[in-house]
């Protein structure tokens, strides 16, 4: 019988470096043998292991619980106990083995027949990634930033960020992570424009515009009708009247007979000629040079043009040696600073300077909302949109502004302008940004002074 109980497995195998940090309580399967080499802990979330399955040289204990070097999970709803036992931080990177015939996402191993043995060379494969987990800063364990988790990730694997093919997805592709990083997508984005991921282009797909499906049935299609049973047929010429049309308006049995003056056709390129293809619809008898391309939404059943269709470009991503050095430095943290702290201290930095000299200065403050736009954007969508948005409000403004970003909020600095002078531009400079939008981003203004941007949450 399965048990919410974890049990804690602490296996010898080779060397590896103890931390010093120990966290929690519960049960521990501990080496044996005191003189042995330093043991690893397994957070064991399934049945409680039979003896079976343990190594030999392990036994049955009652200890402390540390932060495990590897998590053994039977299910998925083992997943939702680990976060019980686990920070996000941890999860993110303790080494998984999967035991439930490979349904765990994001495993690092999968290991459906469980025995001594079996156990002994999956914990063996995972040495690596363990001896690099023990080596993350201990700050790192401390981290609320998604970002970081997933930096971490890619440093403690020796891995990418990959999508694989999927036809269960609604998108056709999904990322591993996905089911263990939040917002994944978003912050793989953030990173790569802080330039601590690289990325690679991998696909570029097509979108239902009504639920965002890439799940799609696209056809060639009858201009007037939009049915699908259409057929190319060729087009014949009858050279002695010049009339033409589909050949089967001149089929006569075996013979071609012109529908207009009765002549038979016997001979090609004598009697007649074949100058073209047409399309021919069997549903309503319309004939045109090309028929239409349109789509069928399988989730939703959506139909229409394919020029409707809302192309998403999917990218894989890499870690740059930027993106190394802040996972084992744990920089998003380490001085204590978050995001939101220093884009406030910069804006006081910059007003004070300004006042100094007796400079005018001006803060605008821009936020998107595109959860607001009626029907549903997919992530990477709204992502280069916005991405693309920042680009152009850049171009708005002279090269020496300093545009800030955080999420979908934009902090414009505006030196030589007063507040009441950026107010009176605000609508040309909205036109600006935002005539070459092609996704609505639903975007408010504020000009702010500083007192009003200190008494903003």
């Amino acid at each position: 019988m399965a048990s919410s109980i974890p049990w804690s497995a602490s296996l010898a195998l080779a060397p590896i470096p103890q931390r010093p940090e120990q966290i929690g309580t519960g049960e521990m399967l501990e080496a044996a043998p005191a003189t042995q080499a330093p043991s690893l802990s397994i957070l064991w979330l399934s049945a409680v292991p039979a003896p079976s399955f343990r190594p030999s040289f392990a036994q049955l204990l009652v200890g402390e619980k540390a932060r495990p070097d590897a998590v053994v999970v039977g299910g998925v709803r083992d997943r939702e106990l680990l976060s019980t036992w686990l920070s996000k931080a941890a999860a993110a990177v303790v080494p998984m083995i999967d035991t439930s015939e490979g349904t765990m996402t994001g495993a690092d191993l999968s290991l459906p027949l469980v025995s001594a043995e079996g156990f002994e060379l999956a914990l063996a494969a995972l040495r690596p990634v363990i001896e690099r987990v023990r080596t993350l800063p201990a700050t790192y364990f401390q981290s609320t930033d998604p970002g970081l988790w997933l930096l971490a990730r890619l440093a403690t694997r020796e891995m990418a960020l990959e999508p694989q093919r999927d036809v269960g997805a609604k998108a056709t592709v999904r990322y591993a992570q996905t089911s263990m990083l939040p917002n994944l997508l978003a912050s793989a984005e953030r990173l790569y424009r802080s330039e601590h991921l690289e990325r690679h282009f991998f696909d570029r797909l097509n979108l239902c515009p009504s639920c965002s499906s890439a799940r799609l049935l696209v056809r060639e299609e009858c201009r007037s009708c939009r049915s699908s049973d259409v057929v190319e047929e060729p087009i014949i010429h009858h050279l002695r009247c010049a009339y033409q049309g589909p050949e089967r308006d001149f089929r006569d049995g075996r013979h071609l007979t012109c529908p207009k003056c009765r002549n038979r056709l016997e001979h090609f390129s004598v009697d007649y000629d074949k100058p073209g293809i047409l399309t021919v619809c069997n549903s309503c008898g319309h004939t045109s040079g090309e028929p239409a391309v349109g789509f069928v939404c399988l989730d939703c059943a959506s139909k229409g043009d394919a020029n409707l269709l809302r192309p998403q470009i999917i990218y894989s991503y890499a870690l740059t040696e930027l993106g190394r050095q802040a996972v084992f430095n744990a920089f998003a943290e380490s001085d204590g600073e978050t995001e939101s702290q220093r884009l406030r201290r910069m804006v006081r930095q910059f007003v004070a300077e300004h006042r100094a000299l007796a400079i005018p200065c001006a803060i605008l403050v821009v936020e998107l909302h595109p959860a607001r736009v009626g029907g549903e954007l997919g992530e990477v969508t709204i992502e280069e949109a916005t991405e693309f948005f920042g680009s152009m409000l850049r171009e708005t403004f002279s090269p020496e502004t300093d545009i800030l970003r955080l999420g979908r909020t934009f902090t414009v600095m505006i030196s030589g302008h007063s507040p009441a002078a950026i107010t009176a531009d605000l609508e040309q400079i909205r036109t600006s940004v935002e005539g070459h939008l092609s996704v609505p981003l639903n975007a408010s203004y504020r000009v702010m002074s500083l007192d009003d941007f200190e008494r903003t949450p």
